[in-house]
């Protein structure tokens, strides 16, 4: 070989090593921030932890709150059911009340001292438009 080709080639190999140098340089800094990378991700990975486990656990508590609501709204939903199963019952009597009372008015020919378009519960009045109160026998 000429020394001319040798130079050459000694120029050509400087140059490669120069290039492997830069390429082994932008491996290192790329195996830094890589590292970085993963050290980041590993604190996201437990703050997610962290935040999941506060979720559950305030998920659980809402949970445990809703049960005990629902509970409270069935009790309730029994009682209102109770009660007015008692109403119905409070109706039914009051109108044989009033059925049995005319009948007795009638039989006693009283006035009647309830008007038929009144329901139970409600204000009466008397004929003369006061309060109820007793009535004088005519």
């Amino acid at each position: 070989m000429k020394p001319e080709e040798l130079t050459h080639i000694g120029a050509m190999l400087e140059n490669i090593q120069r290039n492997v140098s830069v390429i082994a340089e932008g491996h290192v800094v790329l195996n830094q921030r890589l590292d970085e990378f993963a050290l980041r991700f590993d604190r996201m990975d437990a703050r997610f932890d962290q935040m999941e486990m506060r979720f559950n656990v305030r998920f659980d508590r809402l949970e445990a709150r809703v049960d005990r609501l629902e509970t409270k709204v069935d009790a309730l939903d029994a009682r209102v059911g109770r009660l007015e199963t008692k109403v119905d019952g409070l109706e039914v009597f009051a109108v044989d009340a009033q059925r049995r009372l005319q009948r007795i008015e009638t039989h006693l020919e009283l006035e009647p001292s309830i008007e038929p378009s009144v329901r139970p519960g409600t204000p009466r009045r008397t004929s003369t438009g006061g309060p109820p109160g007793r009535r004088k026998k005519s």
